[in-house]
């Protein structure tokens, strides 16, 4: 079995906008080396706030803004150390789709040290596991979550990649199908979701093409089961 939690901040309308005008406001008019100095402040300040669990979701005390999503993740993997037991941690989001059966058949070959994986992308010369598509043992996790040198300023799976670096762990790769636009879907098959446990369905065009899209794949991946019996 998989348990599966979903992440929320604090997400009263003005919280949010206090936030969001402080931060940008910061950003804009001192400068980014003072930004990374009041990020890096208020975002371990954030992270420290305790979280609780409501059934199958985690609150933390961490305002809901783009900016804060990283000391938000923090925050997540610290509950989930302090309360879960747990060999590896799959982080995605709510635009994708994944198939915990065969999320849970993939992690049984795995070392259980040491691994972090994930779709790769790069910034500034580091490559990290994209946040739609994360895979880390527990180890790695409580390495992250103590990282005394974690970079708030950052988005997060930047961040993530970056201490990850700083232990000299490399990012191993993890298949990801997109499907993006309508072309991507009507041409989806069973066949291409039969090596991949997570499909990233967000689209630039609307929530619509996103509920769709998830309704088509979890259709599929339907199929590929009864075909696995």
């Amino acid at each position: 079995m998989v348990p599966t939690f979903w992440l929320y901040g604090r997400s009263g309308k003005l919280t949010r906008t206090l936030a969001r005008y402080v931060q940008s406001g910061v950003r804009r008019y001192t400068g980014e080396r003072t930004f990374g100095l009041c990020s890096r402040v208020s975002g371990s300040w954030f992270a420290a706030r305790q979280a609780h669990t409501t059934g199958d979701r985690i609150y933390t005390g961490v305002p809901e803004t783009y900016l804060n999503t990283n000391a938000k993740n923090i925050a997540g993997l610290r509950h989930l150390l302090a309360t879960q037991e747990f060999d590896y941690v799959f982080r995605t989001n709510s635009s994708s789709y994944v198939s915990l059966p065969m999320l849970d058949e993939y992690v049984q070959a795995l070392p259980d040290r040491g691994y972090y994986a994930g779709f790769i992308g790069e910034a500034g010369g580091t490559r990290f596991a994209s946040g739609t598509c994360t895979l880390m043992s527990r180890d790695l996790v409580e390495s992250a979550a103590s990282d005394p040198k974690w970079e708030y300023e950052l988005i997060d799976d930047v961040a993530m990649g970056r201490s990850m670096a700083r232990a000299a762990i490399e990012v191993q790769p993890l298949r990801r199908v997109d499907v993006l636009t309508p072309e991507d879907l009507s041409g989806l098959t069973a066949e291409d979701l039969r090596d991949t446990f997570v499909v990233r369905c967000k689209s630039s065009g609307g929530r619509g093409h996103d509920i769709e899209a998830m309704h088509r794949v979890h259709q599929l991946y339907r199929t590929v089961a009864a075909t696995r019996l």
